[in-house]
C-alpha cells in the first residue's frame, strides 16, 4: 500500500491503481493509445518493411496483443457501487459487451461485491470516520493488528 510513479504503473510493482476519475481516466486513455501506437509502429516495421521476420513474428505479435486487447476484457468493474457494474469503453464491439457480460457473471458467482463489503466493515473504526486517515496511520493500524 502506498504511492506509486506512472512510470511504475505497467512494470508489475502493483496490482491495482486507486485515482480519482479524471486522473484515472487520463492515465487510461494515454495507455490504451500508447499501446495502439506501438503496436501499429511495430506492425508495420515487421510485416511491411520485412514480411519473412513477419512470419516468425506473428505469433508473438499476437499473443501480446491479446494480453492488452481490452475487447478480451470487456470493460473494468466499478467497485463501490451497490451491485455489479462494469464499464465498457465507448467503441466496444459486440464481442466487448459478451466478455463484459461473462465477467459480471463470475463476478456475482464468486460474491465478490459481498467479499469487498465484509474486508471493509473489518477495518477499524477511527480509519471509517469521515476524516482522511494517512497513509502512515493506516499502515500503522495494519502493524497493530498482525
Amino acid at each position: 500500500m502506498g504511492y506509486i510513479e506512472g512510470r511504475d504503473l505497467f512494470d508489475g510493482k502493483c496490482d491495482v491503481v486507486i485515482t480519482e476519475g479524471f486522473t484515472g481516466n487520463v492515465v487510461l486513455k494515454l495507455a490504451e493509445g500508447l499501446s495502439a501506437g506501438l503496436f501499429r509502429m511495430i506492425a508495420h516495421e515487421v510485416f511491411v518493411v520485412d514480411p519473412e521476420l513477419a512470419m516468425r513474428f506473428e505469433p508473438v505479435v499476437k499473443s501480446i496483443y491479446k494480453k492488452h486487447d481490452y475487447h478480451e476484457y470487456g470493460g473494468a468493474p466499478l467497485l463501490g457501487a451497490n451491485g455489479i457494474f462494469f464499464k465498457c469503453h465507448g467503441s466496444s464491439l459486440a464481442r466487448t459487451i459478451k466478455a463484459a457480460i461473462r465477467n459480471s457473471l463470475a463476478f456475482a458467482k464468486l460474491g465478490i461485491n459481498e467479499g469487498i463489503v465484509e474486508a471493509l466493515a473489518k477495518i477499524p473504526n477511527e480509519l471509517r470516520s469521515g476524516e482522511h486517515a494517512s497513509v502512515d496511520a493506516a499502515k500503522a493500524t495494519a502493524q497493530e493488528t498482525k
